[in-house]
């Protein structure tokens, strides 16, 4: 998840894709669990977005990847590096640094600030590479607004730049068949080719 403009005001409340409702877009979307933090801990790359995150967040980014690491002053915390590179994947590159706390242990449940009210991030899908491995992720994010509507992102991250397509598609249809509109959400691919290496 990356923010890089305004991130601590819109964070909350621009989640994009609001509309009037009581729940949280009528999904039954859950975290996954088990879940090991410490597997998912590394660099992740992001495949695709919510369009209108995007547009908030992210406009002209490229090679966006977000590192998640221990916090050396807070155990409870995780540090979070979000990074993109304005105009091209030689442009300039832009970070910031929020911090992320596991809500519920074994569970993929996360909040997320970026210097303001935290977020909910919640890993609502992994797949898993031939050992085993966490290899890519669906994370939802849906809060109310006010109390009369609500914000909701979504966002597929690979440990890879790219994910091959039968993979792309299956994670959509896993987000549909949990009630999460992803055609209204309007996911749109994230540029990661002839992107730097990261360090």
């Amino acid at each position: 998840m990356v923010t890089f403009s305004m991130q601590a005001l819109l964070f909350c409340i621009a989640m994009t894709s609001h509309v009037l409702a009581f729940e949280c877009g009528g999904s039954d979307a859950q975290p996954i669990s088990p879940f090991d933090v410490e597997e998912y801990l590394g660099v992740w790359y992001q495949i695709a977005v919510t369009h209108r995150f995007e547009q908030f967040f992210e406009r002209d980014m490229y090679c966006v990847y977000a590192n998640y690491s221990r916090d050396a002053s807070d155990a409870n915390k995780i540090v979070v590096v979000n990074t993109g590179y304005k105009g091209g994947p030689d442009g300039e590159k832009k970070s910031v640094v929020g911090s992320a706390t596991l809500k519920h242990n074994n569970t993929g449940q996360l909040s997320v600030s970026f210097g303001g009210p935290p977020g909910p991030y919640w890993i609502i899908k992994m797949l898993t590479d031939q050992g085993g491995k966490y290899s890519t992720a669906v994370v939802w994010s849906c809060e109310h607004v006010f109390g009369i509507s609500f914000g909701e992102t979504l966002w597929i991250l690979s440990r890879t730049r790219t994910i091959p397509d039968v993979d792309y598609q299956s994670l959509v249809q896993y987000a549909q068949s949990v009630n999460i509109n992803a055609t209204q959400l309007d996911l749109i691919n994230t540029e990661q080719t002839n992107c730097q290496p990261v360090h």
